[in-house]
């Protein structure tokens, strides 16, 4: 059964497995610490740290939105380096929303 609401240029993303033939692999996460909200983004070659990315979001950023902007940030840098990777993240709540078919959320489905 197609999925409905889906744009046809998105593909399925399989979540619960590493591609073994990755050329990258990219560590992701977000926090809050007072008013401040951000994630950070590490991609690591052969197990050698060759890139990290820190960025501040706005402070009405929840956790869940900045780890959602750092998976957009590292797919959006494997399909510019025209790369396989592996993400990877400790926050379960994400994986779970961008493995769901029924996301409602704007936001969610632009990142998916």
């Amino acid at each position: 059964m197609p999925f409905k609401n889906i744009p046809s240029r998105q593909r399925l993303i399989n979540l619960d497995s590493n591609i073994a033939n990755a050329y990258y692999e990219i560590y992701t996460d977000g926090s809050r610490i007072e008013n401040e909200t951000g994630y950070t983004l590490c991609i690591l070659k052969d197990e050698t740290n060759i890139q990290n990315h820190l960025f501040k979001l706005n402070i009405f950023s929840s956790v869940f939105q900045v780890e959602l902007v750092a998976f957009e940030f590292a797919a959006n840098w494997a399909v510019k380096e025209k790369v396989k990777v592996n993400i990877h993240t400790d926050r379960l709540s994400s994986i779970a929303v961008i493995n769901s078919a029924n996301t409602r959320s704007e936001f969610v489905n632009k990142v998916k």
